[in-house]
């Protein structure tokens, strides 16, 4: 066999190799939504302290579910995990990363609120609606 033809063989054994190589799929775990009514979720005016933007920042997760509860839909990677929280008023999405890569203790460093069409709306306004 010609010096070219081993060079295409080995090239074409090599794609083959790489094409069936896939990474691996990030880790998804999802909630089942709470099937009562949260009482908490009362309009704004009826809260008496509602959680603040800059309150929320920087609380570890476990702070964060004793003020909100469980949320609604995880997505977890190793150092980072996004939270989504939503109600009939707004969603919040919580971006929650680990102090470190041996750390197991993943803190609040940035959130969004979103209303129901997905356009951006005040945190506070949405965060005091939980």
């Amino acid at each position: 066999m010609s010096l070219r033809k081993t060079f295409v063989m080995t090239m074409v054994l090599f794609m083959a190799a790489c094409a069936g190589h896939k990474p691996p799929a990030p880790v998804v775990q999802k909630t089942l939504k709470k099937t009562f009514i949260n009482p908490i979720s009362k309009p704004l005016k009826a809260i008496k302290n509602p959680i603040k933007s800059r309150a929320l920042l920087n609380k570890n997760g476990m702070w964060v579910r004793s003020k909100l509860g469980a949320p609604a839909f995880i997505h977890a990677d190793r150092m980072a995990k996004i939270w989504l929280y939503e109600n009939k008023d707004c969603r919040l999405n919580l971006f929650l990363y680990a102090d470190d890569k041996a750390s197991t203790v993943f803190r609040v460093l940035h959130f969004d609120a979103r209303d129901k069409q997905g356009h951006n709306t005040d945190r506070d306004q949405c965060l005091a609606t939980f």
